[in-house]
This record gives structure tokens, sequence and C-alpha cells, in this order.
């Protein structure tokens, strides 16, 4: 892994890890360091061959568009490492099956062609991130529409209200079906073509029995593609005979449409059919000239002639039928032709007594009646009405009988109250015949005294007269007399009264019907007209004045009668609305009527304070409010209701089946509703830019689909001003008057405590408040305002801060001494919010306050002011005794802290120890040393120090500075212990500089040669120092040493063959190379003149071996070293014979024996 590489969002915690691995099977272990607090480490130390290191990193205080870098320093014994990480915070996408959501363009593709999918979207708590750039404007809008979870038709409105849609068209194929005489139930589909894409829902309705269908709402699933089959089925149960007319009806909140449904039914054959309707027609009109006649419309011979048409026509279509024959018997002896009226009677009575199953006792009572006409004998008379009173008492329903017994009856000849009884009984037993009704009116007319109560008898009787226009005056005016008596409003009375005006108009009349609309309590426009007829009639009626003002439609301006304006000056108990109706046309009047304007001046004054303290407000109050308090100074207490009621504005919409208004202001948070009344609301609205929308019933909202009027009511300019100095705590009035003077957040001596109000106030949009809250510290600190800077900073929560307001708000917690709160906030936020200079100045006030007590997250803090290059004294004290990371960074604090002349000891002692510890140097690293030698330093750290150096110069071949070699030769001459690699690198040194070798490094030398050889270590360069040295170094001096470097820990052998001048070659010889120290690895041989080394070498690692290196050596040379050795004898008779110089082999050969036999004889092995 190159680097960390993190996509988060803004908020989101993250945890990850990573691996460590050793490498070569080497043993690591070592620590790891973040250089930002919001990356911290789950274990911050690792060992062995493999570790997981895990971490979180906190995007809190990060926003959209953010790129936070760092490193994680990883500080080990193989060496120092350091990961970069990169976080880029981005908005967490939505994801769909179209692909990631980003904006609505996205939304509205896939509400194209998903659109449950899209439903389901529009509700997650993620949808909001969308609004961004141009479409934060209808953030509000969404969160309206998003109010109820799952609601499509809020889907399609917002789609429509953002310009993304058109409204889904449905278009029937047909808007008629017609059906002709079903038998059994019919299934007709009605086929419906979708014309667009988003929310289908379709409610639908039968208007018809005998319509029905499975389903009453249509849904997207319903529709196959764009196409949907609906359908209708028609059950002939529920027809009646003739042409039935239905429809089905669609409908939802965008669409309504109608199919007419048209179904013919002949459940009885045409003729027959046509000979029911003709009959039916023919006795309606019969009894309307029986009518016609007994309320005196017609004569009696155009009724008899009518009569006689109609039923003869009944005998020609129906001529078996029997009570058509016993009407025109009855007409017979109206025209005293008594010998054929008898002739059809006698055949009657055949007919009756043959075909009993024609009788009933409705027609036989009408054929006795029918007898009594041409048989005038009294015992005949009553013995028939005995027979028809005993038929009725049988069935007291059937009111023909009854209406018989009228005319048959001798009691009710002589008694008309027994009449008028009888009649009564028939009617409130439920007979609607107008036979009976006719009868009661005519006597009525005759005697009005009969009219004693006004129950639904006489109610219903009087209706019917004035129906057919035959009250007389008499009855009027006793019916009107009864009515002014009445303690209870009826509805039935009502239209009598009327009528009885109608027919005889006088203000009597005219004082009953007002006094009885005030006792029903009727205020709507019919009342009202008689009511302003009283007004002008000058009538007097109690509260009649306040009943036609009540009751007037008063979005209309309507001409009011100066006599009310007189009436109401003295006294007025109008409810509020009226009041002011009738106050304003004073006001608007006051020109034409400046008496009766003086006269009303006060009570219009004192209505205005009632109306302000109670918060009424519309069209009439805001011109009274305008007027009276134009050029007049309100007291603090009206003020403040009258600054609730100036940005009052009127909404009217012509969709009445709207409950709420539904207002989101653009500085406010949350959404208000306002309840409608008849399609009319109330609502504040003090900012340039606000969302209106509207709630029914069923929780659809509507925005571009529901149009409205919107009507100002007041102007709040010169009102608001004059109310300004009293009104504080405000929240509309301090929006406003904060906004009046500029488009932009803009704090003055005039507004600052306005804003202030603004900013404590739960209603206000977060965005909005964080803009305010940081003009508003800037004018505080500004205005050495700082108990209220204070107040602020003290109630701020960061989490609901954006991060420039963050950054306005810690430079002040700093500024202000809040260092805990601060420190608070960069601790969980990070340290990108706050300005570094500040950033300076809270870490060290809190490092001195501490007592410099080491915290991790603070030395992060402080190295991150340091790494922008802003400290001071007190954090470069700091970092220098506690920050940890790679050596590098140490050094550069190092060197900060030199120049403030800082004590750097424990500073030096650390990074020597790291230095150690990694293996990695940095080239001061002298000049470390020496201020770590003179600040004491401890002698076990300086001479792992001179080792470490050693190694790098002898191992690693590095260049090294000769203060290392000097202080090894003090480290000496102090007599400390001296490692092997420094010996070995003081040998190579000097080896390399003798012109440098003085009597104080020369024993050393000769120490550390007779110590290293004595161990077997030996170097090529050891023959560099020999001369002059002690003899028993010579026995290396006829060695040559061939050397080898490579990693610690692999084995090396060397394969060779020494061949002489006249031998061949033979096999290879293998032997393992001595490791002398670190990887070097030497072996010597014994070469004379002439021979050749031929040799190569292997290294072996993990089972592997590897040939690295090959060569050769010829001992060709006639030198020889300055040692009386036996191989310098032996080498130089080799060459003598060479060089075929035999005296001088014979005198060699000579000495060499010589010198064996004396060594022989003086040293004895024991």
């Amino acid at each position: 892994m190159s680097r960390i590489e993190l996509t988060l969002a803004p908020g989101e915690i993250y945890t990850g890890s990573f691996f460590i691995k050793a490498v070569r099977g080497r043993l690591t272990e070592g620590r790891i360091y973040s250089s930002d607090i919001r990356m911290e480490l789950i274990v911050d130390s690792f060992s062995g061959l493999e570790s997981e290191i895990g971490y979180t990193f906190s995007a809190q205080g990060l926003e959209e568009g953010d790129v936070a870098q760092g490193e994680l320093y990883i500080i080990s014994n193989q060496g120092e490492y350091y990961l970069p990480y990169v976080v880029t915070v981005l908005k967490k996408n939505i994801e769909s099956s179209l692909g990631s959501i980003k904006n609505l363009f996205h939304f509205t593709n896939l509400a194209k062609s998903a659109w449950g999918e899209a439903v389901k979207l529009f509700y997650s708590e993620d949808f909001i991130n969308l609004f961004v750039g141009n479409d934060l404007r209808y953030k509000k809008l969404y969160l309206g529409l998003s109010r109820f979870y799952g609601n499509e038709q809020n889907v399609e409105e917002f789609l429509l209200s953002i310009n993304k849609k058109q409204p889904v068209e449905f278009i029937p194929e047909r808007t008629q079906i017609t059906i002709e005489d079903p038998v059994a139930i019919v299934e007709e589909y009605i086929n419906i073509t979708r014309n667009g894409w988003g929310y289908t829902f379709l409610n639908v309705e039968a208007d018809g029995d005998f319509i029905s269908f499975t389903k009453s709402v249509v849904t997207d699933d319903d529709f196959l593609g764009n196409y949907l089959s609906f359908p209708v089925l028609i059950n002939p149960d529920n027809l009646h005979g003739g042409m039935n007319f239905g429809k089905v009806r669609f409908y939802n909140a965008f669409v309504s449409f109608e199919v007419n449904v048209t179904v013919s039914s002949e459940v009885v054959t045409k003729s027959e059919l046509s000979r029911h309707l003709e009959m039916l027609h023919l006795s309606y009109d019969m009894f309307t000239y029986y009518e016609a006649f007994r309320t005196r419309k017609i004569a009696l011979g155009t009724w008899i002639t009518e009569t006689n048409r109609l039923v003869d026509r009944m005998r020609e279509i129906c001529p078996d039928v029997l009570y058509p024959k016993l009407f025109k018997a009855q007409m017979l002896m109206i025209e005293e032709r008594y010998n054929e009226a008898k002739w059809i009677l006698d055949q009657a009575e055949n007919e009756l007594k043959e075909n009993p199953d024609i009788n009933s006792p409705a027609i036989w009572a009408y054929y006795l009646y029918l007898t009594t006409l041409y048989t005038r004998e009294d015992s005949y008379i009553d013995t028939i009405t005995d027979e028809v009173s005993k038929i009725y008492s049988s069935d007291p329903s059937d009111w023909r009988v009854g209406w018989l017994l009228l005319y048959l009856s001798e009691e009710f000849a002589v008694s008309p109250s027994k009449k008028w009884l009888f009649i009564r009984q028939q009617i409130e037993t439920g007979c609607v015949s107008p036979m009976f009704l006719v009868e009661a009116v005519n006597m009525l007319n005759q005697n009005p005294t009969l009219l004693t109560a006004l129950t639904t008898f006489e109610i219903k009787l009087l209706n019917y007269a004035s129906q057919n226009e035959i009250l007389t005056d008499d009855v009027c005016d006793q019916f009107v007399y009864l009515a002014s008596k009445e303690k209870e409003y009826n509805k039935r009375i009502w239209p009598l009264l009327k009528k009885c005006y109608e027919l005889k108009p006088d203000n009597d009349k005219l004082l009953t019907i007002c006094e009885y609309l005030i006792k029903g309590d009727r205020r709507d426009e019919e009342a009202h007209e008689w009511y302003e007829k009283g007004v002008l009639s000058e009538v007097r009626a109690t509260r009649l004045y306040e009943f036609y003002m009540e009751s007037m439609d008063i979005s209309k301006d309507n001409d009011i009668p100066k006599m009310v304006y007189l009436y109401f000056s003295y006294e007025s108990n109008l409810r509020w609305d009226y009041a002011a109706y009738l106050y304003a046309r004073v006001i608007g009047a006051r020109e034409e009527m400046p008496d009766i304007y003086d006269n009303f001046r006060d009570r219009i004054e004192r209505f205005s304070v009632d109306c302000i303290s109670a918060g009424l407000i519309n069209k009439d109050l805001a011109l009274i409010y305008r007027h009276v308090y134009g050029n007049t100074d309100l007291d603090k207490s009206l003020a403040d209701n009258m600054a609730r009621l100036l940005f009052t504005h009127k909404i009217t919409v012509d969709n009445m089946n709207l409950n709420k208004v539904i207002v989101y202001q653009s500085r406010e948070s949350e959404e208000t509703f306002y309840p409608m009344e008849d399609g009319v609301a109330y609502v504040p609205l003090y900012n340039r830019d606000f969302e209106v929308m509207f709630e029914d019933n069923f929780s659809n909202r509507y925005s571009v689909s529901s149009k409205y009027d919107l009507e100002m009511l007041m102007v709040p300019g010169k009102l608001a001003t004059k109310i300004m100095p009293m009104i504080h705590g405000n929240l509309e009035f301090d929006v406003y008057v904060c906004e009046c003077s500029s488009e932009t957040v803009e704090i003055n001596e005039e507004t600052r405590e306005r804003y202030a109000h603004i900013l404590d106030d739960s209603r206000i949009d977060r965005e909005y408040k964080s803009e305010v809250r940081s003009k508003l510290m800037d004018y505080y600190y500004d205005h050495d305002e700082i108990r209220e800077l204070d107040e602020v900073l003290a109630g701020l929560e960061p989490a609901d801060m954006t991060v420039r307001e963050r950054v306005t708000a810690e430079r002040f917690l700093v500024i202000r001494g809040m260092y805990d709160t601060a420190i608070e906030w960069v601790k969980r936020f990070g340290t990108e919010s706050i300005d570094v200079r500040d950033l300076v100045k809270l870490c060290s006030k809190l490092i001195v306050r501490d007592e410099y007590e080491p915290d991790e997250r603070m030395i992060k803090i402080a190295a991150r002011a340091f790494s922008q290059g802003k400290y001071d004294e007190v954090i470069l004290k700091y970092l220098a005794d506690n920050y940890h990371g790679m050596t590098k960074d140490i050094r550069k604090i190092f060197k900060a802290a030199e120049n403030f002349d800082l004590d750097t000891y424990k500073m030096c002692e650390n990074l020597i120890l790291q230095m150690l510890y990694t293996g990695y140097f940095v080239s001061e690293r002298m000049d470390i040393y020496r201020k770590y030698v003179q600040g004491g330093g401890n002698t076990d750290i300086k001479l792992a120090f001179l080792s470490q150096c050693s190694f790098d110069y002898f191992v690693r071949e590095y260049i090294m500075e000769p203060e290392v070699f000097t202080e090894l030769t003090k480290a000496r001459l102090r007599g400390e212990e001296i490692q092997t690699v420094c010996m070995l690198a003081y040998l190579k040194y000097f080896s390399e500089n003798k012109e440098l070798i003085d009597e104080t490094v020369s024993p050393i030398i000769d120490e550390y040669l007779t110590k290293l050889t004595g161990q077997g270590i030996y170097m090529s360069f050891f023959k560099n120092l020999w001369e002059g040295r002690e003899s028993n170094l010579s026995r290396f001096s006829d060695k040559t040493i061939i050397e080898y470097k490579t990693d610690p820990g692999k084995k090396v052998y060397i394969h060779y063959i020494i061949e002489g001048e006249d031998e061949s070659s033979g096999e290879y010889v293998t032997e393992e190379m001595r490791d002398m120290y670190g990887g070097v690895h030497a072996k010597a041989f014994v070469l004379f003149f002439g021979e050749n080394l031929l040799y190569y070498i292997t290294e072996e690692y993990e089972g592997e071996e590897l040939l690295t290196e090959s060569a050769s050596i010829q001992k060709s040379d006639i030198s020889r070293d300055s040692t009386d050795s036996r191989f310098n004898e032996v080498n130089d008779i080799v060459i003598a014979q060479t060089l075929q110089d035999y005296d001088t082999v014979d005198n060699l050969l000579y000495e060499y024996y010589k010198q064996a036999y004396v060594i022989g004889k003086m040293f004895t092995l024991q």
C-alpha cells in the first residue's frame, strides 16, 4: 500500500486497517504516529513478522468538497517510513437502478422509468442532499411536499412545481356506452390511454345503481404500458323499465372525466309499456283537471269536457279495465244521463261478480258510491254509507275510500269541524293526495278561523294552497298572525311568509318577516334582501340593523343607507368583521358625510384598539389601522400587536377542498400552517422569499397545481417605522427591519439587537443563523461589546455551525480566553477551521497553564502549527520535549529550538536514540551528538552512537566525519569498553590515513589488532598497519585475504582451486567464508610464487544457493615482506629456482634447514 485513499461523507467516522510485514523474515517492531488528530490509531505499536494496524478517521467538521491530507509515521527497527493518506469529502450519493442520483435531473429520469423507486428515494433521508446550487431554491418546496411519507401525489406535485414534467393526461376511447335490453350481467370495457408519465391514481365512482365494478381506484399497476381496459358491470336486476341513465366518473387531484352509460330495458312488451305509460299520463291529467276545477281555475263545463275525453281514451286503450268504466258512469250522471250511467254500472256489477280478481275494496266502494248518485233514497244512502265505512275501517290507509266518505257521510255534511278533523287525520297519517288537500283548502278559504295553529298539517295545507295560488287574503292574514306568535324558527313557515307578502305587501307583514328571520338567526343573502326592505321601509324590528349588516356580503362594495350609519353612530354590537366593514365605509365617505364621520371617529378609534389587541386583521381593518394610526402614535402594547398584523396577506383559492395553507418563510426552518375557511386564509408574510402550499383532508399538498390570489392587506413602511422603537423580540418584525435595509446581513446600531433576537429564535434556518452569528460576533468585537460577545460564544453549538462560522467563532474563543472550549472544538472538528495564528496562541496558553503536561492531541495540534511555520518559544519547548515522529521532522524542531537558544539536551538524546533505533541518520547528526556530549551525555548512548557511526563506515562504507574516530580515541583512553565494529572502523580509518597515527593512536591500533586477530578476525587492510608492530602479527604476512560483503545472516561459501606452474586443474574445494562482522566475510590463503587461485563465491539463504562472484588471483610478484618468516624463505627459494639461480637456491636451503635445527633444539612442545 503506497497510501490510504478514502472518500467519506461529511461527519462520517471511518474505521479501517493496513498491514505491516517484515522484510526477509526479519523480526520487526516499532511504533506508529499520526500527523493529525482526525486520524487516530487503534493500536500504535507492532512487533513480529506481520501486524494489522487499525485506525479511525473522523470527518466531523468537514464539508462537501474538502480534502484532508496527512501521514502516518512508522518508526521501526528496520527504518523509518511514512504512509500518506488522502480523504476526500463528498456528499453521499443516492444509488438507484439507474446509478447515482446526483441532481434533480437524474431524479426526474428515474421517476420517468421507475416511478415506485423514485417515490421511495423522494422520502429517503438523503434526498435533501440534492438541493445544492441552483436547485437550492426548491428545498423549502421539498420540505413541504415530503411531509407525509409515501404520498405519491405530493411527488407528482413536486415534479410539476419544478417544471420537470407535465400533468398526466387520461383520454377515454369513448365517452358514451349504450346497451339495449340486457338479460344477464353485461361486462363493458372503458379503454383509457395514458399520455405522459408520473403519478397514476384515479378514483372511480358510479352514478346509477345498475353500474358496478370490481375496484374503485386505478393505479399504475392496472395499466399495460400506457393503456387501461377498465371493466364495468351492468346488472339488469337494478334496471327499471325504459331508459336508464348513469355515468362512470374518473378523477384525481389533477384531472376528471366521465363516461355516460345508457341502458334500455323492456320488462314488458312495447305495446304494453306504451299503454301503461299512457294510462298513467291520462290518470294524472284527469286528477289535474279535477284539482283545477275544485280550485276554481276552470269552469264546470271545461272540466266535464276534458275529463270525458280522458276517460274515453282510457276505455279505448284498455277496454277490459274496470275503473275507466266507473269514471265514465260518474261523468254521465254529472251530465244527468242517468240511464246510460245505470247501464254501465249494471255491466260493472256483472263483471265484478263474474271476475272477483278485478274486484278490490276501493273499486267496490267506488261502485257503491256511484249507485247513490242515481238512487237518492236516504235509507239506501245510509246503507251504502255504512258499508263504505266498514270498508274504510278495515284499511284506513286507503285514502280513496276515505275520500268517498267525505261525500257519503251525513255527519261531515252537517259538521265542518268533523270533516276538517277527518281530513287532518288522513293527511297526518301520510296521505299526499291533492283530493284531500283541495277539500281542506276550500274549507279554510271559506272559514279562516279553522287555522288555529301552525302544525305540520297546516303548513302542508298552506304550502299546497300557495303552490296552487289559492290562498285568500284572510287566510294569509291569519297565517301571518300565527307566524308572528311562533317562538322558534321553522324553515317550512318561511316560504309561506314570503308568499303572503307577495300576495299583498304591507309593512305589518314585512315586520313579521324580518322578526321571523331574526328569530331564525338568518344572516344569509336571501335574508339580507328582506332586512334591506325592512330598513328602507323603516319597520321597527329589534336588532334589524344588526342583522341587516351581518347578512351583507362584505366581500362586495355595497351601498349602505344613511339611516344605518345614523343608527350605528350611537351604538354598535356588530361582529368585528361587519363592524370593520361599516367603519371602513364611514372612513371612505368622510368627505361626503363629515357629520356622520365625526360621530363615528371616537368609536372607530376605540374599535381599532380592541381589534389590534385581539390580533384581528382583514382588508377593512387594514384600512382602519392605516387611517387611525397614520398620524397617531401607538402605545407599547398596541405596537406589539400591530407588529404581528403588519405583514398579513389574504390568500384566496377557488378549490373549496383545501383546508390549510402551509407557508415556508425563507429564513425559517419549519413550516407554519394556517386554516382556510371558505377558500380564504390570512397569513403573515414578512420576507421577500417564501413558499406557499395547500393541503386537503387527505394530506395531499398542492403548489403549482393550485392557483391562488395573494393580497397584501397593509403596507408596513410608514407604520413599521413608527412602531420600530417600541418593538423588541418579534421575529417577523425583526427579520423585516433587518432585511429592508439590505439583502445581506449588515449589522449596525439599529439592527444589532434585532439580529441578536433572530439568532436566539429556534425557528430560524441554520444557514441564515450561521451568517448572522458570524457577523454579530464581528460587530460585538469591533465595538468592544465584550459581554454580548461572551454570551454568544457561551451559547454556541459547533455541530450546528458551518466551517466558515467555526473559523470566526474559534478566533473569538481564543481572543476571549475560552481556551477549554476552543481546544475541545479543535479536537472534535480538526484544525482546518482555525486560523494558524489563533492555533499558536491557543496551544501556547494551554501548554503553559497545564505546566507542559504531555497530551497526544495537543502535541499533534502544536506540530500542525509548527508545520505551517507558526510557533513560539512555548510550542517549541513543548515539541522539543514531547514530539514523536520522523527523524527529519524532529530535526526541524531541533534546529528551530536551537535558534531560540532553548535547552535541547533531551531532544538531542531522543534524536540519537531514534537514529540508533531506526538506522536513519540526518546530516546534522554530529552537531546533535556534539550538543549532547556538551550536556554530559549518557556513556552508553554515546558509545552506541559511535558504534552506529562505525558500522556505517565499516559495513555500509559511508563517508564518516573524522570526529567520530577522535571520539573513539577519547573513549578508549577513558577506559571505556569498545565494540568490535568500532575497532574495525578505527583500524580501517587509520589504515587509510596513516599520517594521522601518532603516539596516542598507535598503542590503540596495536591493542585492536592484537585483540581482533586473537579472535580470528582479520581484514586485508590490517597489512597496512603491521609495519613496526609486534612479531606475533607476522603470521598473517604470508596470507592472501579475499573479502566479500553481503547482508547479515547469509552463509557465504568460496569454491576454489590453487594451480601451480606445472600442475593441471583439479577439483574445486568448498569452504565457508567466516563472517568477520556485519556481513563482511573473509578467507585467507597461502600462495607461493607462481601459484594461481581460481574461485567463485555463492550465497545461501532460505535453502537457495546463488552464485554472486568469481575471480582468480596469481602470486607473480617478487617483492617480499620485511618480516623474516619461513613463508618468505620458502617463497625466495621458489623464486630463485624459477630464475635458475641454483647457487642462491643452495644457500637459501642451507639457511632454512639451519634455522629449523636451531629452533628445534631451543623450543620443545609440551
